[in-house]
């Protein structure tokens, strides 16, 4: 596979792969390419498994629908989180500043990529006005569109979802579902990700100084084609997938806020609709870490294994000076 091409076909995975920025644009602004519908029932009709619970929270996902029910999931999912953005903002910060100020020593190093996913986690709750009164980990609900996951990790990932829907009113149950998972994987790898890369590449005074993310927790982004089109050189048939690697727009001549656009794929019919919220979790976090740190350094990471879409560290360990 020659990565100095901009689309390449992928015997292999049976989609075209993009590479360039550009490219990638016309594909997310054209009306000529949809979102995936993420179809389990082959898989179904493959391991005689059913997958109700996983197929019903993805049916309330706006990113996996087009049309009249995309546009109402949008204006739904927006309501709920303008309403309780405030709120949520504020257990982030009260949970982030709880978990650090346990720490008592004025030097050493700590695990500071557990804080963060967890207090996002529990700020992520109050959209769908919901509290389970215990800490779990829900991180990796998104990746039930991931077709890479192993059967028996899909598995459990329906009987967990079948777990928390028995929590939560039947009514809206699967909605509820749907908003706390459908951007919460984005979000911690893009924060924790962007983190990484700046302690990386510069150091904490330029971290405690940014604005906007400085990297995409997202890897790629999936659309079929639904009317031939010329793309590049190459001509993409009805029906074929593509497969845009969003990482490439870190290789264009972007500013920040042109990259921070990006990210949340703000020229798309399928813009974030959280981006207010994940702006605001990356100020919260500089905000909180500016008063607890005078210094950080990075020591070591770990990425999440198995994982085809997500950037998504899982552990970050830095040495501390406060």
């Amino acid at each position: 596979m020659k990565f100095s091409e901009k689309i390449i076909w992928s015997e292999e995975r049976k989609k075209w792969f993009c590479y360039d920025d550009q490219l990638i644009d016309e594909v997310l602004k054209s009306d000529y390419f949809i979102v995936p519908d993420y179809d389990y029932s082959k898989l179904e009709k493959k391991i005689n498994k059913n997958f109700e619970f996983t197929k019903k929270v993805i049916k309330n996902f706006p990113m996996s629908n087009e049309g009249e029910k995309h546009l109402n999931l949008r204006d739904r999912m927006s309501q709920d989180i303008n309403m309780n953005l405030k709120k949520a903002i504020h257990i982030f910060n009260e949970t982030f500043q709880k978990k650090l100020f346990a720490i008592d020593q004025q030097r050493g190093s700590i695990n500071i990529g557990a804080p963060i996913i967890e207090s996002i986690l529990q700020s992520n709750w109050a959209f769908a006005n919901i509290d389970f009164e215990c800490d779990f980990d829900y991180s990796d609900l998104t990746l039930m569109l991931d077709e890479s996951q192993s059967i028996k990790t899909r598995l459990l990932r329906e009987k967990f979802i079948k777990s928390i829907a028995s929590k939560l009113d039947e009514q809206d149950r699967f909605y509820k579902i749907a908003l706390i998972s459908v951007g919460v994987d984005a979000l911690i790898s893009t924060t924790l990700h962007s983190f990484i890369k700046v302690l990386s590449n510069f150091d904490y005074k330029n971290l405690t100084s940014r604005k906007y993310f400085y990297s995409n927790g997202i890897k790629y982004l999936e659309r079929d084609c639904i009317q031939d089109r010329l793309l590049g050189d190459k001509e993409i048939k009805t029906g074929e997938r593509m497969r845009l690697y969003v990482e490439s727009y870190e290789h264009a001549n972007l500013s920040e806020s042109q990259m921070n656009k990006k990210i949340f794929t703000t020229e798309s019919n399928h813009s974030c609709i959280g981006m207010s919220y994940s702006l605001s979790i990356w100020k919260e976090l500089i905000k909180v870490l500016q008063k607890n740190f005078i210094d950080l350094h990075i020591i070591n990471f770990d990425y999440r294994s198995k994982d085809s879409i997500f950037n998504f560290p899982t552990n970050v360990y830095v040495e501390y000076q406060r």
